[in-house]
């Protein structure tokens, strides 16, 4: 079932609805962990290094 209907979601709409859940959380750990370990820990560089 690639498209909405009545009954259920469909694989567009919840393809793109996790892609910006996992998007939000990615930009929200890359803010926290700058924010608790500094800019230069390797975790925050991951993070931020292709938003920077």
């Amino acid at each position: 079932m690639l498209w909405d209907n009545q009954d259920r979601y469909g694989a567009v709409t919840r393809t793109l609805h996790w892609g910006i859940a996992a998007l939000m959380a990615w930009q929200f750990g890359g803010m926290l962990s700058e924010s608790l370990l500094g800019d230069e820990a390797p975790l925050a560089v991951a993070l931020t290094a292709n938003h920077t």
